[in-house]
Parts: structure tokens; C-alpha cells; sequence
């Protein structure tokens, strides 16, 4: 079958037998040419004319190679094989281009687009030495049964640095470029530094080829594809998912980099975004995303979605809102943690849909923002559980939350004296919910000694503490089955006590932040 006769036909002729002489043509072997690596291998239409199945155009460490499968042979027979330096006309012999790419153009006339590195002349390195840049190079190559050769495609077009030597070692070096072309536009990734790199956007206009957009991605990338003729939408492969990534172009056509941070702009991108998605904008959110990403560096990103979930879990109600006019503090309370947990909900969904995580990869942070997203959910919920008590117990209630308000350092100045006032001020703020248990804990103390009371109140309290606890994990839980990747799993070798149930996932430990501990050591103490 065609799998046999591919496996053959490298087997029978490889790109090492046969060499180059000093025109490009084909020659006698050497040891240089034998030791060449395949980066690339495309399946292509045998040329016209020719009895051939299919052609193969394999792309070498510096060379180009086209092989063409005769119906009546076995292996594979070598059209021509040509190095890049021929391809493209370069004059000097003690420092030869390196390729990265090459992909074929189905437009008429057809064409080869070529990406390789070499010296810019026009840039030097502090040394006095040329900068090496990668460069994108239009080839006419109207029949196939012959090499691709220089036409009207206009001078190369400087995409940027080159990849780096350690990027275009053997062992990595498919990794260090990706290039795909569909009509005049064509796309392509160049590996920067570790998992970093520079995503261009090209057009073939009447001046030749043209730079017409230009982003950073930072996390890897496995591979490109064009969803739009224009080259306006384009789709990244990474590790951690699909990103559909717009590709934002100035009006005279040719890309920009990315401005310079200004204050919390990153920020309004990010708040932007997700307003739209909530109205259900999904597309024009998923854009603005895209523009966010290629504005700001990760990092800013990041601490904008940082800061975005603080503002959501903490945010007050607004007392200016026709909403709430009328309506008793109590009521409030308890509907705005209602509204916190569906803001969240979907600020979960946005994070994930719109490929915020995906884009972030595994920068550093990313772990521990996935966690305070979930805990900040968790936080809710178990806030929520804490104000359905409040209703079975508002006085003991009022006096928890007095205490609580007066411990938290940045509430100390601002304790209000009504105890509506004091409880809608603790209920907006769930980051400190759990210093209610505290208070809470003293409550049994402040009755006498051996009334019937006590009893009572140890009950209830342990009562709230167990269900503030289960209402804060079932949210965990809920969290990753919706949201499977968010949260790492436990490691294998984790050990746990006789009788426990393993975590699904393992979240922030704020359940055994400091104020916990003291809080359920205090509760232990009053049990016994």
C-alpha cells in the first residue's frame, strides 16, 4: 500500500545520496551532505506530465530535496536536491543560511515560501559582528520536475531575531520554527527563548511580501493553521489546549509592537472580555482576549486575572443600585453572595473558554492563580453556609462578627455600630469568612458554667464548623468536575491517614491557613 511504498522509498533512496556541486546541481556524495538531518517531510501532486503518484519535498538541516514516486518502481527517484545558499542566492561561503521551513503555495503562479536564518548586514552585534534574523523569502516555482527560483516575490522580508543556537540543535530543532501559508497570507512561529515565540502574520501584496501583524505567545506551540484566507484568524496548538488567536493589524497594513504597559490598561482588557462574554459576546470576548495578549506581557496579565477575582469575590454591594433600593441589609446579604457565586461560575467558564489558561501555559504563577480562582469559589460557598446559621442565630451572629471585624487589621477603623451594617460589611469581604469561626467558638464560654446552655451552644458550633468545612470542599469538588484541569491532582506516592478519602485535586490551603488552626484548636479546646 501507499504506507509500504513510502517506507521503501526513503529506505531505498535517501536524502544523502546525493550531494551538491558548486552550481546546486546534483553531484558526487560527501561525508558533510551524508550526516544531513530531515526536519520536515510533505506529501505534494506529482508534477504534470510525469507518471508519477506523488512527489515528497523534504527539508533538510540547509537543503531542499524533491522525490518523485513512479508507478513502476519501488523506492523513490530524486528530482533535485538544491542547498538554501542556491535558493536564495547567497554570496558568502563562510557562514551559509540555516532553514527552518518551507511551504509550498497552491495560488497561481505557484510558489515556495522559504524561512531561514542569516546575517542581516544592517544589524551587528555589540562585537561588530552581523545579527543573525530569521527571514521569509517568496520562491516562483511554476514546475515542480525543477528547483524553485527567484522572480517577482521581491526581496526577503525580516521577521525578526533568529532562534537561538540552543533552539537549532538536532534535538529541538522542528520545535524552533512552525510555518503554514493558505492564498497570499502566511503565518509563523519562531521559538524565542525556552517556551517563548514571536507569532507574524504575512500577505503577498504588489510590493512584494509584507509583515502585517506580529505577537508573543508564551507558552509552546505544536502547531499553526489558518482559519481565514486574509490570515486575520489563525489557530495555535500548545500543550495545554486550542487557542484561536486574532491577529490585530494597523491601517497601512504593517505590524506593530506591542506598546508599553500603561497603569491597569491589562487589567480594563481582562474586565472588558469578560463583560462581553457574560452578555454573551463569546466571540468578540475571545478577540479581546487575543489583543490583550498581544498588548501586555503574561506576567501583567496574569496579575489582572489575580486581581479580577478579588474583585469579584470581595466586591460590595452598590448602594446607589435601584436594585437594593428599599430593600432590608439582611436581604441584601444573603443575594449578594447568591450574585458572587454565579459571577464566579462564570468567570470560570470565561477562563477556560476563551483560552486564558491555555495562553498562560505553565508560567510561573499560573498554579497558584488556578487555586485562588477555586478558592475564591470556595470561600463562597462556605460564606454562603455561614449566612444561612446567621438567620437560625442572628445575636449570636452579630457578636462573632463584631469580634471577627475588630481582629481584621484593615476593618479596624471602619467597624460600623449597627449590626446589619457590621454583617453586610463581613459578608462582601469572604477573603477573612473564616475568622468567624473564632468568634464563634467563644460563644459557649460566655454562658454559665453548667447551665443547659452551654451544651447547646458547643452543639451548634461544632455544627457550623463542620458544615462551613463540607460546604467549602463539595465547592472544590464541584469546581473539578466542571473544570478537570484547573486543579493539579495529589501525587501518586501521597500518603493519607487510615480511613480517609483522597482529594480529587489539591487546592490552596487556606483551610489550614493559621486562623483555621487557631480556630478549630480553640473549638477543640471548648469540646473538651
Amino acid at each position: 500500500g501507499w504506507f509500504q511504498r513510502a517506507r521503501r522509498s526513503f529506505a531505498g533512496s535517501p536524502a544523502s545520496s546525493a550531494a551538491f556541486s558548486e552550481d546546486g546541481a546534483r553531484g558526487a556524495p560527501d561525508s558533510r551532505r551524508n550526516q544531513q538531518t530531515i526536519q520536515d517531510v510533505q506529501i505534494l501532486t506529482a508534477p504534470p506530465g510525469s507518471d508519477s503518484l506523488f512527489a515528497v519535498l523534504t527539508v533538510g538541516d540547509d537543503a531542499l530535496s524533491l522525490y518523485v514516486h513512479s508507478s513502476s518502481r519501488l523506492a523513490a527517484d530524486l528530482a533535485w536536491s538544491v542547498s538554501v545558499s542556491q535558493l536564495v542566492g547567497w554570496q558568502k561561503p563562510e557562514r551559509h543560511p540555516s532553514l527552518l521551513a518551507a511551504r509550498p503555495c497552491n495560488e497561481e503562479p505557484e510558489a515556495l515560501l522559504l524561512l531561514y536564518v542569516a546575517e542581516n548586514p544592517e544589524e551587528e552585534l555589540g562585537d561588530g559582528s552581523p545579527q543573525r534574523v530569521s527571514l521569509l523569502e517568496r520562491l516562483e516555482w511554476p514546475d515542480r520536475r525543477e528547483p524553485p527560483h527567484h522572480g517577482s516575490g521581491g526581496a526577503p522580508l525580516v521577521i525578526g531575531h533568529a532562534p537561538t543556537e540552543e533552539m537549532k540543535e538536532r534535538r529541538c530543532r522542528a520545535e524552533a520554527a512552525f510555518l503554514v501559508a493558505s492564498g497570499p497570507a502566511s503565518v509563523m512561529a519562531i521559538r524565542a527563548a525556552g517556551k517563548q515565540y514571536r507569532v507574524s502574520t504575512a500577505q503577498v501584496t504588489h510590493l512584494g511580501l509584507q509583515l502585517t501583524a506580529s505577537q508573543a505567545a508564551e507558552t509552546g506551540i505544536l502547531g499553526l493553521a489558518i482559519n481565514s484566507g486574509d490570515g486575520a484568524r489563525i489557530s495555535v496548538l500548545t500543550p495545554y489546549g486550542l487557542l484561536d488567536c486574532p491577529q490585530e493589524r494597523k491601517a497601512d497594513g504593517v505590524a506593530s509592537e506591542p506598546p508599553e504597559s500603561s497603569g491597569r490598561e491589562e487589567v480594563a482588557g481582562i474586565d472588558v472580555a469578560h463583560e462581553l462574554f457574560s452578555r454573551g459576546q463569546e466571540e468578540r470576548a475571545k478577540n479581546v482576549v487575543g489583543q490583550a495578549f498581544a498588548r501586555h506581557s503574561a506576567r501583567e496579565l496574569l496579575a489582572a486575572l489575580v486581581s479580577r477575582t478579588s474583585d469579584l469575590a470581595n466586591a460590595a454591594p452598590d448602594a446607589s443600585s435601584q436594585r437594593w433600593r428599599g430593600v432590608s441589609q439582611d436581604i441584601v446579604t444573603r443575594h449578594l453572595l447568591f450574585d458572587k457565586a454565579r459571577d464566579l461560575q462564570q468567570w470560570l467558564i470565561f477562563l477556560s473558554e476563551c483560552g486564558v489558561w491555555t495562553r498562560l501555559g505553565d508560567l510561573p504563577g499560573v498554579v497558584d492563580s488556578q487555586k485562588a480562582v477555586a478558592e475564591a469559589c470556595e470561600r463562597v460557598a462556605a460564606a454562603a453556609m455561614l449566612r444561612d446559621f446567621h438567620d437560625q442565630e442572628p445575636e449570636i451572629f452579630a457578636g462573632a462578627i463584631s469580634r471577627a471585624l475588630q481582629d481584621s487589621k484593615e476593618d479596624q477603623d471602619k467597624v460600623a455600630t449597627e449590626s446589619s451594617a457590621q454583617a453586610s460589611r463581613f459578608y462582601s469581604n469572604v477573603s477573612g469568612c473564616e475568622r468567624l469561626l473564632d468568634g464563634l467558638a467563644d460563644y459557649p464560654r460566655s454562658l454559665p458554667l453548667g447551665s443547659r446552655g452551654v451544651a447547646e451552644a458547643v452543639f451548634f458550633v461544632n455544627r457550623v464548623a463542620v458544615s462551613f468545612l463540607r460546604a467549602a470542599l463539595e465547592r472544590r469538588a464541584e469546581v473539578v468536575a466542571s473544570f478537570p484541569a484547573l486543579l493539579q491532582k495529589p501525587e501518586p506516592e501521597t500518603r493519607y491517614l487510615k480511613g480517609s478519602v483522597p482529594p480529587v485535586a489539591v487546592g490552596s490551603d487556606w483551610l489550614m491557613s493559621s486562623i483555621m488552626r487557631r480556630a478549630l484548636e480553640h473549638l477543640e479546646r471548648v469540646n473538651l
